[in-house]
């Protein structure tokens, strides 16, 4: 669409939005027809009338319009500008209640204080297991080694080591709540009691835990 005007030519760029508002409607007490010694008469009844929003008929419509526009030249005598506008609408309808499109219950879904999965855990450690069973060739090597990172992190928490360190405490600190054999919680308390995890799983020697390269946990108990 082109707009001639009087004015001389330059650039114009604009984003306009526009919201259709809903009207608000509050109701209120009419007490005009009320003698005014009612206002001091504490016995009277108090009366409050609820506050509600008046949604429009059919819910209405909440508009966005997006434009642009630029100058383009025009070599004319006549001393003019031309410009080019586009723009473009958006039409949205709104909803002529406030009953949400989905149960109340959706918006708990995220609460950490009602989040309970004691497989959670298991399913990671044998995820890690069958990993470790691919490269060190045996279950027996892999199940050692996945124990003695539990007892190795028991022994020495790695919470200071950042975020990744944090993590790793968390995961590999087994709690009693969760659905894994006793010996990953005797793991645990082997470590917490300060015994020697790499000679305790023998199975898994040095260079095959999950900690061996990036801590010095495993090869302080080898010196030792």
């Amino acid at each position: 669409m082109f707009h001639p005007s009087s004015i001389h030519s330059r650039m114009c760029v604009f984003i306009t939005l526009a919201l259709v508002p809903c009207t608000l409607q509050v109701s209120a007490l009419d007490r005009s027809d009320e003698p005014v010694d009612n206002i001091a008469n504490t016995t009277a009844p108090l009366e409050r009338v609820k506050r509600l929003i008046s949604f429009p008929i059919n819910g209405g419509v909440a508009k966005i319009v997006l434009g642009f526009l630029a100058p383009v030249r025009f070599h004319h005598p006549l001393p003019r500008s031309l410009n080019c506008g586009i723009n473009v609408q958006a039409n949205y309808v709104i909803s002529p209640d406030i009953i949400f499109p989905r149960p109340e219950s959706i918006f708990g879904n995220r609460k950490l204080d009602q989040y309970a999965d004691p497989e959670s855990r298991q399913r990671l450690y044998g995820a890690l297991e069958k990993i470790l069973k691919m490269l060190l060739g045996t279950h027996r090597r892999a199940r050692d080694c996945l124990l003695r990172v539990v007892c190795e992190v028991a022994d020495t928490p790695l919470h200071h080591n950042g975020l990744v360190g944090e993590l790793l405490d968390v995961i590999f600190t087994p709690q009693e709540s969760d659905a894994l054999p006793p010996e990953f919680l005797m793991a645990h308390r082997y470590g917490a009691n300060g015994v020697n995890c790499l000679k305790l799983y023998s199975a898994c020697s040095w260079g095959m835990g999950l900690l061996d390269y990036v801590s010095r946990i495993g090869l302080e108990d080898l010196i030792l």
